[in-house]
C-alpha cells in the first residue's frame, strides 16, 4: 500500500501544482480547451441524455461522460474538472506501483517509475483534460489480470467488463483482447495453487502447449473469444452511431499508413531482446 501511495503521489503532486496554478500553455492545454473540455461541458449541459453521436473528441465518450456525470454534483468549473480527471492518473500510477512493489520493493519501484512520471504522454493527461491515462489505466488493469489468469467464469467476466469500459473510453485499445486470449490459451502451470505471480502464469513450455494441453487451451480461447462479444459489441454500437470508427467531426482526419511504424516496432523488439 505504501508503494501504491508513493507511486500515485509521483504524478498527483506536480500535476495539482500546475492545475491550481492555472497553467494553460502547451499542447495538452490546447487539446483540453479546443476539444475535450467543450465535449465534457456539452455532455453536462445535455445530461441526463447526452448526444454521443457527434462531439469534439476522436475517442469514445466514456471519459467525457464520467466527468460530465461528476459535474452534475461538483460543478463545471475548469479546475474542479481537472482535479477530478487527475484521479485517473493517480489510479494508473497507483496500480503500476502496486503491481511492481510486490516484486521490486518500494525504492526500486519509485526509481523505475520516475521516467513514467516525467513522460509528457502520461504527465500531460494528469494535468489537462485528456482521456489518455483513463484508457491506460484500463490497459494496465486488463494486462495485469491476464498475467494473473485464473481459469473460470468470474475472472473472464471481470476482465471483459474492464475491457468493455476501456473500449468505451478509447476505442483503439480493443487490442488488449490479444493478451487476454493468449493468457486463456496458456492457462497456468498449476491451476490449483500459487498466488498468480507472473513467473507462474507465463510458463512458456512450448512442447506441452502442442501436446495434451492444446485442445484444452483452444477451448479456453474459444470461450474467451465468445466473451469478447461485450467489448466488440460496444465498439459496434459506437461505429453504427458514428457511421465510422470516430465521431463524424474527425472522420478522414486519421487515415493512411506511416512508414515509421515498422521501424519503430522493430526498434522495440531490439530493445527488449
Amino acid at each position: 500500500m505504501l508503494g501504491t501511495l508513493v507511486a500515485a503521489l509521483l504524478v498527483i503532486v506536480p500535476s495539482w501544482v500546475l492545475i491550481l496554478g492555472g497553467a494553460l500553455d502547451g499542447r495538452g492545454a490546447h487539446d483540453q480547451l479546443n476539444y475535450h473540455e467543450p465535449a465534457i461541458v456539452r455532455f453536462a449541459e445535455q445530461w441526463p441524455d447526452p448526444n454521443t453521436s457527434d462531439y469534439l473528441s476522436a475517442t469514445s465518450p466514456g471519459y467525457h461522460l464520467a466527468l460530465a456525470a461528476a459535474a452534475q454534483v461538483l460543478g463545471r468549473e475548469r479546475q474542479t474538472l481537472q482535479l477530478l480527471a487527475s484521479l485517473f492518473s493517480a489510479g494508473l500510477f497507483g496500480l503500476v506501483g502496486f503491481v511492481a512493489c510486490g516484486r521490486l520493493g518500494v525504492r526500486r519501484t519509485v526509481v523505475l517509475m520516475l521516467p513514467l512520471a516525467g513522460s509528457m504522454y502520461l504527465f500531460f493527461p494528469a494535468v489537462w483534460l485528456l482521456p489518455d491515462n483513463a484508457a491506460w489505466l484500463g490497459v494496465v488493469a486488463v494486462v495485469w489480470m491476464s498475467l494473473r489468469w485464473r481459469v473460470g467464469v468470474v475472472p473472464l467476466i471481470g476482465v471483459m467488463v474492464v475491457t468493455g469500459a476501456l473500449v468505451y473510453t478509447r476505442q483503439i485499445h480493443l487490442w488488449v483482447l490479444a493478451p487476454v486470449w493468449t493468457a486463456a490459451y496458456l492457462g497456468s502451470r498449476d491451476r490449483g495453487s500459487g498466488d498468480g505471480a507472473m513467473s507462474d502464469r507465463l510458463a512458456w513450455d512450448v512442447p506441452a502447449l502442442f501436446r495434451g494441453e492444446q485442445l484444452l487451451g483452444l477451448g479456453r480461447v474459444g470461450v474467451a473469444v465468445a466473451a469478447a462479444a461485450l467489448p466488440c459489441g460496444i465498439l459496434a454500437v459506437l461505429v453504427r452511431e458514428w457511421g465510422g470508427l470516430t465521431p463524424p467531426l474527425f472522420q478522414g482526419a486519421y487515415h493512411g499508413g506511416n512508414t515509421a511504424a515498422p521501424a519503430f516496432v522493430l526498434s522495440l523488439f531490439a530493445l527488449f531482446a
